[in-house]
């Protein structure tokens, strides 16, 4: 994946979903796929060459997870993961698909190699089995090809 030059979320109100208050006009730096830094406005220092995104009357969150779901049927994360990642849901575990395998694997590959990044999925269905109607899980027959599957984030 390319790398992007930093960016600075200024102004914004911070949800950390911790149980502590929002914290208002604060600035979030991300350099690449990591936060940096969190702070109050004025208080943290933007890098010379982020992007710097005004965020006045807006909120930050943590990605939200999607925990049931059947993104990779039929070949529809051609437009579902873009309306996951528009709603703020960064993370699915997917629980049954009826894509190969390989064909999940040839998708990933696909889009790391355009910079496009989806919603990062977690295929829980290699661990159960295979049958006629979860052809991927058909990669897992044991524990050492389980553990693959995980790894590698399918």
């Amino acid at each position: 994946m390319r790398a992007i030059g930093p960016v600075a979320f200024t102004h914004v109100t911070v949800t950390d979903v911790t149980g502590a208050p929002s914290m208002a006009d604060a600035t979030v730096i991300v350099a690449g796929d990591r936060i940096a830094a969190v702070g109050k406005s004025g208080k943290v220092r933007i890098p010379k060459d982020a992007q710097v995104v005004d965020a006045t009357g807006k909120f930050l969150i943590p990605g939200l997870w999607d925990m049931h779901a059947h993104t990779l049927t039929d070949d529809r994360q051609e437009w579902l993961f873009l309306l996951l990642i528009a709603n703020g849901v960064t993370g699915v575990r997917e629980l049954g698909n009826n894509l190969s395998f390989e064909r999940i694997i040839q998708i990933r590959r696909r889009d790391d190699r355009q910079n496009f990044r989806w919603a990062r999925n977690y295929d829980t269905q290699c661990l159960h089995g295979s049958d006629q109607y979860r052809p991927s899980a058909a990669a897992s027959q044991n524990l050492q090809t389980a553990r693959h599957g995980l790894y590698q984030g399918v």
